[in-house]
């Protein structure tokens, strides 16, 4: 019984100190390695424009341990009614990107997601939009 508390008790101290070793770094500015991060990426802005079939996504995002972001469109005149594509799998110096994609004629109902190398994630919710 004895070595079931002390294994508890143990594995609370270590507990503990990721956690203040995670709060020691942030509030210092130290980059936080990716196994400590437990923050979603921030979306800072987003926006997309249409041009006939091409849509062209902007994205600025607050991330340290960015790993990508990937769409999901709910749209009938895909093959498949769920389409997922990969839009940015880097961000510029100042947390940027862009991207430009073909979508098929019709109504679309996409869905951004953005995951960081932790696999924390945010995601917009279901926004509309038509290609003519």
């Amino acid at each position: 019984m004895e070595k079931v508390v002390m294994k508890k008790n143990i594995f609370i101290f270590l507990l503990v100190v990721l956690c203040l070793i995670t709060n020691v770094f942030a509030l210092n500015g130290i980059k936080v390695p990716a196994d400590l991060d437990r923050e979603p990426p921030v979306l800072i802005d987003f926006d997309y424009s249409i041009n006939h079939k091409k849509v062209t996504f902007n994205f600025e995002v607050q991330e340290d341990n960015f790993k990508e972001i990937y769409y999901r469109d709910f749209a009938e005149c895909n093959r498949k009614y769920i389409k997922y594509d990969t839009l940015c799998r880097r961000l510029s110096s100042n947390g940027k990107c862009f991207a430009v994609r073909d979508l098929c004629i019709g109504e679309h109902h996409m869905q951004i997601t953005i995951v960081d190398k932790s696999k924390n994630i945010f995601r917009t919710d279901i926004f509309d939009f038509s290609i003519v």
